[in-house]
Formats: structure tokens, C-alpha cells, sequence
């Protein structure tokens, strides 16, 4: 066997020593039997990742920390070998690849011949780097590259993720690459290691979070309108619903910052100002890359017609220094086309370029051919070559503003499902919020001194009956987003107001009306009325904030008060007993909820208008204004609708719950 490819065994599949590294991590030989691409001959990238334990950039590393290390590689061990097992995609790519794969002893490595090695270093269950790239941009795709190891990604074709036959449960979470801002974004706090913990008791304490991530995983939905029935939940990969457990109805995205994809948890609206967020950056850059063009058409002016009168000048450092300022200001793109820009812009600026000079040749002293001076490179200037590299940069340019206008189509597709999602999540209570408001004289249900006969009382179910079927979504899967209340905080309103509508059913039974509890009925009627009042201010605040803050813009201090004052006087005051008519319909049970909601409000419009004050001012007060601004900003992003109906009514049951837990309802 040539010395090279022993070397390579070595390096890869022996070292440390291969009876140590199995005494040292026991869970190893369980592991290797799922996933060859770690048993003998090691591939590249396996090596490299048994090596980190010994060694840090070539050099070995400390005996207690390699302790640490082993004993963090094992918990990552234990939490992957349970997932391979139950992997159906992972056993039928590993069966096949056994035939080919069969472990070897480094004996028996070094009796292969050199091609033979590297044939069988090429041979792994997970894809390779090059086939995972290649392989189609699916949400599951994503997903892997966030959390899943190079040596435990499957590639999957889109045409066989169509129709869902393939689901997310195939992804392979590993614990070594979760991070407490992962956690954070998941909702998943409570799987942090405490501040000061090692690196094996981080890896541990994520290795708990990973059952929950896949459960949180395994749930999503397609985020797809009325009509995609057929689409398939990992075709379209940016935005997914999260389908049960503690944050359903909330949205899963992915983002790609400074370079890398994250994953984010957020609701309808967090989702729309997200995407905002990211328009106005792709905005900001096109702007800059146009101003950098127009800076070069500029400079080319300058060399091509004045060149003798600037060359040796301050003005010619003053235009360099420009446009290198300019160039900087693209350092939060990571993109290839950006830095093929930078890497062209930073030649030019020096209007020099390498230029080599031969080697001189002439007699010597005994008259024979001799080199009297030898090839060199210099840096010379040369405006004219400088000039040629202009139209690189364009090239390069127009690439990058064409990528950016694919994306940005993208963002426009997510952006209507969106605002489709915004107005049909909020159509069934405004609809009931204003037909109580138009017709509440007329309503039988919150008068008790008029009679309500069994016909009227039937109306009555039959009209609550329609109502909570719109707030219900349909059970077949199909239909899944085809109706209903899918969205939080709507789908907590919807719940609760699912709960009171039942009530009052319960409450008007027609086959025995004379018994009707017309008190009960009427007050749980119109808690169904103020669970759409809550709602309501929801709404008036969302759109409050996207008016004043969801893009950069200069506060309007008298605008935010005259907003904030429409959806304070819903409030009307502290408590929330409704009167109609005269009348009081008593709903004491969200009198503490409605007075954080007025508190909220006041809170507000007493910040908004010290900051109109500021506005009256003939003095400058710029900080205080900012700071007024931003106060007003996280005091509306750090309240909590749902968090705020669970602290009041606890864990508000979902209306399969309660259609088990309620008399029936059906007249």
C-alpha cells in the first residue's frame, strides 16, 4: 500500500488509537453499526470530528479537557443513536450502504490499495457535502442544515416530499448544534444549562430539549391558502404553523442572518413586520450598490479625462477614501457577488497594477550569456488597466440586484399569505362584535323582562351554533386552513369565546324553556361580546404599531395620541360590566384582565403625549424623543394577549376539549 494512503487511514480511521477511542467512548460501536461513515475507514469529516476530542488545531489538547469533550461527544451520541433507529429514510439508505461499507480493522486497511481506500472513505448512509448542496431547497433542507450534522443529513428529491409522504420526523436533531438562542426562539427556555455550566453539561441539557423540538417539528403545517389542498408541508419551506403543543397557532420561519440560517417563532403580525424588516434591508442595499456604480461611471470620468491633473493630488486620495467608505458599507451583505464587488473595488482603488519584469540577460566577465538582474514583480500605476476593471463590477452588480429581486418576490408571496391569514382570523369577531352592536336593542337573549319562547330560543342556539363553527376549524386534515380560527392570539380568543357560546347553549335548552336561567344566558352571552372587545384592541394596537413603528420613520407624537385615544374609549373604564339600554349584564370575571388592558392604554397615551409636548417645544430634545419612542415601542412588543387570557383563565381548552367537557349543544 503507497505511503500516502496509509498515512490517510491512519489519519483518518486509527487515530487516536482505535482500541482507546472505543474504551473511551463505549457508545461508539453502537453508533459506527447505524452510521459506517464512523467506523473503519473513516471518512474526512468523521476523523476530523473524533479528532476535535484530542486535539485543537493540530495540537493535543489537555487531559481534562478531553475528558470534557468525550463525555459531551457521548451524550450527542446517545441522543442521535435513538433517532437513527427509529429512522425509517436513515435504515434504507444504511442497508444499502452496508454492502458496500463493511468495517474494517486498520489491518485490513492497509492490505487496500490506495484507490480502494479512498473508494471506501467516499461511501457514507448521510449525503456527501456536494450531493446535500445539490440536492432541492425543501423546508426540511433547511432544517438539517440548522440541526441537523453534515454526517447525519439525507437529501430528499422535492418530488418525493410531494403529498407529505415524507415527514419531518426524518430530521436528526442534534444537541451539540442547539444553542440558547435556538431555544429561545423555539419557546423552549427551560432546556437551558444554567450560566457557568461546562460544555458537557450544555450538551446534556440540550440533549432534553431534543424530544420536544421534534414533537414542535412533526407538528408543522403548510402555511398554503383555501385552495392548496395538495401541497405538499415541506414544498414551501420559509413559513410553517406550528399544529400543537404549547405555541400552536403561532408561525415557524427561517431566516438567513449575516450569513447564517436561524429559526424564528413569532405570530401573524411579528411574521408581516419581519418581512418588512428584511424588504427595507434588500431596499438599502440596492440603493448602496446603485451609489457605488454611480460613484465608478464618476471616477472613470476623472481618470479618463483628467488624469495627469488629479494623479499626483489630494482630490485623488478624497475620491479613493470615498469609495472605499462606500464599499465598507456593504460589509453586512454575505454574499458571493458582494464579495466579488469588494474584492475588485479594493484592486481599483490603488490604480496600480502587478506588472512583472523580465529577467535581463548580457555578457559576464569570461563573455558568456549571464542573468544580470532576475524576473520581479512591481506594483505600477496604470490607470488605463484600472479602468478595464469597471465593468467587473457591474457585471457583479446587476447579479446581485437580479438575486435580490427573485427574493424579494418571494417575501411578496409570503406577505399575501399573510394579510389573507390577518383579515380571515379577525373577520369572525368583527362580525359578531358589530351585529351586537347594531342589533342589541333587538336582542331577546340580554332583556329578561321579555319573554323567549321556544322558537326564539332555537334562533338563538342556531345563530351561536353558526358562529362557533366559524370560529372552529374543520377536523379533516385537508382542510385544515380551509376555515376556522388557525392563528394565535385569535385562536386563544376563539377558544375562549368557544367556551362561553357553549355556556349559552347550555343555558337555552328548547325542551325545557320554562327553566331557562335567563341571568346566566344573557351574561354569558355577552362575555362571547367581550371576548371580540378584547380582540378588537388587539387589533387597533397592531395596527398602531405597524403605523408608527414598524419601518424607520421619524415619531408623530400627536398622531400616536389621537390613535391611542380610539381603541382607550373602548375600554370606557377599569371595569367591564356591560350595559346596554339601562341595563347591566354582569361580566365581573374580566374586570382584572379589562383593567390591565386599560392601564395598558393610559400607559401609553401618557408617553405619547410627553412626547407631544416635546414636539411643542421650541428647544431640541432629539434623545428624549427617542427615548420616548422606544419606550412606547417595547411596552406594546412586551404585552402578551395570550399570555394575558391564560394568566386569567389558565389553560384555555381547545374546542375539541370542550365539546367533550359541555352538555350538547345541538337544537
Amino acid at each position: 500500500m503507497p505511503p500516502n494512503s496509509v498515512s490517510r487511514a491512519r489519519t483518518f480511521a486509527s487515530f487516536p488509537d482505535e482500541d482507546q477511542l472505543r474504551a473511551d467512548i463505549p457508545e461508539l460501536k453502537k453508533y459506527a453499526a447505524l452510521n459506517p461513515e464512523f467506523a473503519l475507514p473513516r471518512s474526512e469529516r468523521a476523523g476530523k470530528m473524533l479528532l476535535g476530542i484530542y486535539k485543537e488545531k493540530g495540537q493535543p489538547v489537555t487531559e481534562s479537557e478531553a475528558d470534557r469533550r468525550r463525555e459531551a461527544f457521548r451524550h450527542r451520541l446517545l441522543s442521535v443513536i435513538g433517532q437513527l433507529e427509529n429512522n425509517d429514510s436513515w435504515k434504507s439508505r444504511l442497508d444499502r450502504a452496508k454492502v458496500k461499507f463493511p468495517e474494517r480493522t486498520v489491518d485490513e486497511l492497509q492490505q487496500l490499495t490506495s484507490g480502494q481506500v479512498d473508494t471506501l472513505m467516499g461511501v457514507t448512509v448521510a449525503a456527501n457535502d456536494i450531493e446535500f448542496s445539490a440536492s432541492a431547497r425543501t423546508f426540511l433542507k433547511t432544517l438539517q442544515e440548522i440541526l441537523t450534522a453534515p454526517t447525519e443529513r439525507i437529501p430528499f428529491d422535492r418530488d418525493d416530499l410531494e403529498g407529505g409522504a415524507v415527514d419531518l420526523q426524518h430530521l436528526i436533531v442534534d444537541p451539540a448544534l442547539i444553542t440558547p438562542t435556538l431555544l429561545e426562539n423555539l419557546g423552549l427556555n427551560q432546556f437551558k444549562a444554567p450560566k457557568g455550566s461546562s460544555r458537557d453539561e450544555k450538551v446534556q441539557a440540550y440533549a432534553q430539549a431534543v424530544p420536544a423540538i421534534k414533537d414542535m417539528l412533526r407538528s408543522l403545517e403548510p402555511f398554503k391558502l383555501t385552495r392548496e389542498g395538495n401541497r405538499s408541508k415541506l414544498h414551501y419551506f420559509r413559513l410553517m404553523r406550528i399544529g400543537a403543543g404549547d405555541h400552536e397557532g403561532e408561525l415557524l420561519g427561517t431566516q438567513t442572518i449575516n450569513g447564517k440560517k436561524i429559526l424564528f417563532r413569532t405570530d401573524l403580525h411579528g411574521a408581516y413586520r419581519r418581512i418588512d424588516h428584511i424588504d427595507d434591508q434588500y431596499a438599502e442595499e440596492i440603493a448602496r450598490l446603485q451609489a457605488i456604480v454611480d460613484k465608478i461611471h464618476y471616477i472613470d470620468k476623472q481618470v479618463s479625462t483628467r488624469w495627469n491633473e488629479i494623479k499626483d493630488t489630494a482630490e485623488l486620495d478624497e475620491i479613493k477614501a470615498e469609495l472605499v467608505g462606500m464599499v465598507n458599507e456593504l460589509h453586512f451583505v454575505q454574499n458571493s457577488h458582494k464579495k466579488k464587488i469588494l474584492d475588485l473595488i479594493d484592486k481599483c482603488t490603488g490604480f496600480t497594477v502587478q506588472q512583472t519584469v523580465k529577467a535581463k540577460f548580457g555578457p559576464g566577465a569570461d563573455g558568456k550569456r549571464v542573468m544580470k538582474e532576475p524576473a520581479k514583480t512591481k506594483e505600477v500605476v496604470n490607470p488605463g488597466a484600472m479602468r478595464a476593471q469597471w465593468n467587473a463590477v457591474h457585471k457583479h452588480v446587476d447579479s446581485r440586484i437580479y438575486e435580490i429581486a427573485r427574493i424579494r418576490k418571494y417575501l411578496a408571496e409570503d406577505q399575501t399569505y399573510i394579510q389573507n391569514y390577518m383579515a380571515s382570523q379577525s373577520l369572525p369577531f368583527d362580525r359578531f362584535f358589530e351585529t351586537v352592536e347594531r342589533l342589541h336593542p333587538d336582542l331577546k337573549i340580554l332583556d329578561e323582562d321579555r319573554p323567549l319562547g321556544q322558537q326564539d330560543a332555537a334562533k338563538i342556539r342556531i345563530n351561536l351554533l353558526r358562529l362557533k363553527q366559524e370560529l372552529e376549524a374543520y377536523e379533516k386534515p385537508e382542510f385544515n386552513f380551509g376555515r376556522g380560527v388557525q392563528f394565535e392570539p385569535y385562536l386563544t380568543f376563539a377558544r375562549r369565546m368557544v367556551q362561553h357560546i357553549d355556556a349559552t347553549c347550555a343555558h337555552i335548552r328548547t325542551e325545557d324553556i320554562d327553566s331557562v336561567d335567563r341571568k346566566a344566558a344573557a351574561s354569558e352571552f355577552m362575555k362571547v361580546y367581550v371576548v371580540t372587545k378584547i380582540q378588537r384592541v388587539y387589533s387597533e394596537l397592531q395596527k398602531f404599531f405597524d403605523d408608527n413603528f414598524s419601518r424607520n420613520q421619524e415619531p408623530n407624537f400627536a398622531m400616536m395620541v389621537n390613535e391611542i385615544n380610539k381603541f382607550h374609549l373602548m375600554l370606557a373604564n377599569k371595569r367591564v360590566d356591560e350595559k346596554f339600554d339601562g341595563k347591566t349584564v354582569e361580566t365581573q370575571e374580566y374586570n382584572d384582565l379589562f383593567g390591565e388592558l386599560y392601564h395598558l392604554c393610559h400607559s401609553l397615551r401618557k408617553k405619547a403625549n410627553q412626547g407631544k409636548n416635546l414636539d411643542a417645544s421650541a428647544e431640541d430634545f432629539s434623545e428624549s424623543k427617542k427615548k420616548i419612542y422606544q419606550a412606547i415601542r417595547e411596552q406594546i412588543k412586551g404585552f402578551d394577549f395570550k399570555d394575558l387570557m391564560h394568566k386569567y383563565f389558565g389553560d384555555i381548552q381547545s374546542p375539541d376539549t370542550a365539546k367533550n367537557s359541555t352538555p350538547a349543544v345541538v337544537a
